[in-house]
């Protein structure tokens, strides 16, 4: 197999060879020339190939990182929320507690207050007690 003969042709062509040149030299030289013709355009084609992967890259490493970034926020967020939420809660038990404690303090009084009263009406009563006890006697 001649690695100088163009694809598609089974042997160089015969009017590109002159009598007294070689044509393993020939068809040699027109392969460098393809070589040296097509390389810078082969060159440039890798180079935008070699970009637009780096674009594509920097691209999908940019929207994963808005992704990564827009799922924290959103976490924060929802922590934020329930670490509210355990706080309302919180105060709402303290009031609860607050007003249990208050109205313990009121109905002890209030048992206080008729308790007071109870051994008025009481001392009252004896006092009449002796007073009816005394006029009998």
């Amino acid at each position: 197999e001649d690695p100088y003969v163009f694809e598609g042709e089974p042997q160089a062509p015969a009017e590109v060879v002159e009598d007294g040149l070689d044509p393993t030299v020939v068809r040699a030289m027109a392969a460098a020339a393809v070589q040296l013709t097509y390389a810078p355009a082969l060159a440039v084609v890798l180079q935008r190939q070699a970009e637009e992967a780096s674009a594509r890259f920097a691209k999908e490493a940019e929207s994963q990182a808005a992704r990564t970034m827009k799922r924290a926020q959103t976490e924060a967020e929802a922590a934020r929320r329930a670490a509210d939420d355990v706080e309302t809660a919180a105060h709402h038990r303290v009031a609860e507690a607050l007003q249990a404690q208050f109205e313990a303090e009121k109905e002890r009084e209030e048992a206080r207050s008729r308790a007071l009263q109870e051994a008025r009406i009481a001392e009252q009563a004896r006092t009449e007690l002796q007073a009816v006890q005394a006029a009998m006697e």
